[in-house]
């Protein structure tokens, strides 16, 4: 956080909207899980090579 009173206030400066917290989960699901089955990190590495 950037320390002031009001989260509204942080998501202003840090321009974060509800499309790109969206984009961003769709993103970390697409990582994180194939076919609905949690990937483990080796597995994980094991795809980026």
């Amino acid at each position: 956080m950037l320390g002031h009173k009001s989260i509204r206030t942080t998501e202003r400066y840090a321009k974060v909207t509800k499309r790109k917290i969206s984009k961003n989960m769709q993103q970390v699901e697409a990582l994180l899980f194939d076919n609905g089955n949690l990937i483990t990190i080796a597995e994980t590495k094991a795809l980026k090579s």
